[in-house]
Parts: structure tokens; sequence; C-alpha cells
């Protein structure tokens, strides 16, 4: 039997594991909000863990280090070739298994999963639809983290008009159009009803145009301490006046103990 290891404990010390570490913990948008999701799940050893829209890998490869079984899906095939080469690198290929289908008709059994991990995923795909496979995959009792961009941030809004507007070439075009929409709180709320225990919290508001400098000067300390005194002053702002959280970019959701009638229900209203 695997030996429950939190999914923030550190299993390495070597160059290539802290890479991996830096690559899923230390994301310049997700960080906070992946850190305070695996907080709450504690350890996945001797589980079955779905990640959705896996891209290249490094989630699953980290969730299969910490002694999951993963399933990974994603619709580019070419991720999921690299995917399968980062695994055979990490020596887990016989842990994780990676197929091309979508959030709304995974290739996965029915309750095949004790955890479900989405990241940014939710933005392409009918998130009603998505939600239902999410609770047909995920067996009773099992829990689900939903790492998802928000609709009414202010800076982010700028940005995702500009988007809009500069694609060109029709890879860009092709992108722009591939985003369905954006989890709203009131699907927070009825999803969270799935669960018999959940939690959520909300990140970045005045701190979104601090992280965008934080992606161009990573290792700079200047900004990484404005970033720091943003982010606290979020979490203020967010605590003082609860109805700003609606402008922030950024929602995880953590939903523990599937009920048993959610395979019906699947959130729908």
């Amino acid at each position: 039997m695997e030996q429950p290891v939190s999914l923030l404990a550190s299993l390495s010390d070597t160059p290539d594991y802290r890479a991996l570490e830096e690559a899923v913990l230390g994301d310049v948008y997700f960080a906070r909000a992946i850190r305070f999701a695996f907080e709450r799940v504690g350890s996945v050893a001797g589980q079955t863990v779905v990640d959705m829209g896996c891209g290249r890998g490094h989630v699953s490869i980290y969730f299969a280090l910490h002694g999951a079984r993963v399933v990974g899906f994603d619709v580019s095939e070419a991720s999921l070739a690299e995917a399968r080469e980062l695994a055979a690198r990490w020596n887990v290929a016989d842990r994780c298994r990676f197929l091309a289908c979508r959030s709304e008709k995974m290739a996965i059994g029915t309750h095949a999963a004790d955890l479900i991990f989405s990241r940014s995923t939710l933005q392409y795909a009918d998130r009603q639809e998505a939600f239902r496979e999410c609770m047909r995959v995920l067996r009773p009792g099992g829990s689900l983290i939903l790492l998802e961009n928000l609709p009414h941030s202010p800076f982010i809004n700028l940005y995702r008009v500009w988007r809009r507007m500069r694609a060109r070439r029709p890879e860009d075009v092709a992108y722009v159009r591939s985003i369905r929409g954006y989890l709203t709180h009131a699907e927070v709320r009825r999803w969270e009803d799935q669960f018999a225990q959940a939690a959520h919290k909300d990140f970045h508001l005045l701190a979104v145009p601090v992280i965008a400098l934080r992606r161009k000067y990573r290792r700079c300390p200047v900004v990484r301490a404005f970033n720091g005194a943003a982010e606290r002053l979020d979490g203020c702002l967010f605590a003082a006046l609860p109805f700003m959280r609606r402008l922030a970019w950024l929602v995880a959701v953590v939903g523990f103990g599937k009920k048993a009638d959610a395979d019906s229900t699947g959130g729908a209203r």
C-alpha cells in the first residue's frame, strides 16, 4: 500500500525535480490557487486521478510521483506525445495513461476516479456537459479540484479584448474562438452542492498587472515583493468587501465526498 505523502511535500532536491515542482507549484498565475487546493486534498497515494486538459503532463507526472494512478486527457496529440515522453523520463509510465478526448465526453469509465483535477480547462468546454461528465467519472465520495478563470476581472477583460483585436494568424483566431466562456460564482455554488464538503477561494484582482510583470521578470526580487504585497492587499480587500470577489481573475474550488445523487443531477438547475 502506498504511504500517504502530502501533495505539497518535496520528494527530491535534484534539479530536475525542482524544475518539475516549480512548473506545478510555482506557476506564476496558479501557484496560490493550486497550493490552496493541494493543502486540502492532502495525499493522493493509491488513488486514481483524472487530469483534465493535461497538456504536456507536468501535473500528471507530479500526481504520479506522489503515488497516484493518473489518467490524463487532452485534445492535442502533440501535447499528449510530450506527456508520454515525460512520464517515461520520470519512470512513471506504468502509472500514467494519456488519452485524446474532450471534457464533455471523457473516454473513461463510470466511477473510475477518486479525484478529478482541472486547471483552466472548462473555458474551452460546454461547462454543464463537462461537469456532468465529471460527476459520471467520479466515484461516490470522490473529490474534485477546479482551478478556473472567472468572467469579470477588469484587467483580464481588457486583455481579452486586446487579444481578440490582435488575432490575425489562423492559429490565434482559432484559439480565441475556442473559448466558450468562463466559470461563474453561481455555478461554483451550484456545483459545490453536489459534495458533502466544499471550499472555494478567489484570487487576483489588483495583483493582475504585477503578475504580468512577474511573468517577464520572474526572478526579480523587487517584482516578487510587489507581487506578494498586491496579493496580500487582494486578500484584505476580498475579506473586507466580499462583493469585490466577483472581480477576481481565478477561483479554486475543492469538493470532497461526491453525493450519491450527483450522477443524476450533475449540478444542473
